[in-house]
Parts: C-alpha cells; structure tokens; sequence
C-alpha cells in the first residue's frame, strides 16, 4: 500500500494496513465458506442419491423377501398319488402358475393358507390352486378372463 504526498504518522498507516489486511482476511474467509457450503451440499446430494439408488434396490428385494418367506409359512405342496408323465408346454406352465401363485399371495391374507392339487382324470392334468381370500364377486366372475381387466 502507498499513499502520495501524504504527511501521516506511521502509526495512522499501521491502522489503515490493518483495516486492509482485515478486509482481505475477511473476503477470504467468505470464500472458504462458500466453498464449505457447496462440498456440503454436494455431500448431501451424493447423500440423497445413494438412499435412492438403495431403495430402488432394495425395493425388489424386499418383495422376493415377502413372497419366499410367504411360500416357507405355507402347508408343503404335496399330491395324494403320483402323477403320470404328461407333454405340456413348460413356458406356458410356468407362467400361469407363476401368475396363479401371485394372484393368490397379492389377494388373499398373510395368515391363510394357499394350497395348490393336482389329479389325473379322463386322461388330463388338472391343477387347484386355492387361496382363502376375500373373493371374487359373483357380478365380476364373468370378466376375469378379459383381457386387462381388474376388479376394483
């Protein structure tokens, strides 16, 4: 710092460098605030990110959780004879068992038993599954098999 053609006292210079050296202190201490502030919130964004990302996984997880714990609470799924060998389509089957077994697990209640039969007779397989849930009402029955269709 220099003044021109100033006559004063050191000691009056002394305080006016002072003043300017606590100016810049002060704008640099603003400036790492500003710095702290945005690792802050950068910290809480990659924060956030990370607990959403989690939920979404962990979000199937649980479900696969519910349903295997529900299928281990269930009587074991046994026949009164053995079944003879018979060609099917094992994609086919696969799926509609699949959508049977979550049908019954979405509707009917955690503390029912699902049982699931099947017999021989006329020479065809047929397979039960039944669940003790509230029901299908008598009105809606016709419509279970439309396409996309859901009772309310």
């Amino acid at each position: 710092m220099a003044l021109r053609r100033a006559t004063m006292p050191d000691s009056v210079l002394q305080v006016v460098a002072n003043l300017v050296a606590i100016g810049l202190e002060r704008a640099r201490a603003q400036d790492l605030a500003q710095e702290v502030e945005a690792a802050r919130q950068s910290e809480q964004l990659r924060t956030t990110l990370i607990d959403a990302v989690a939920h979404e996984f962990k979000k199937p997880l649980t479900l696969i959780k519910a349903a295997t714990t529900s299928l281990l609470a269930m009587s074991i799924l046994f026949c009164q004879s053995a079944l003879p060998a018979m060609a099917f389509d094992k994609r086919l089957m696969k799926l509609d068992t699949r959508q049977l077994l979550d049908n019954a697990l979405k509707y009917a209640s955690a503390e029912t038993a699902i049982e699931i039969g099947a017999q021989v007779a006329d020479g065809l397989l047929s397979v039960e599954l039944t669940d003790y849930g509230k029901g299908i009402p008598a009105e809606e029955q016709l419509r279970i098999f439309d396409g996309f269709y859901r009772s309310p």
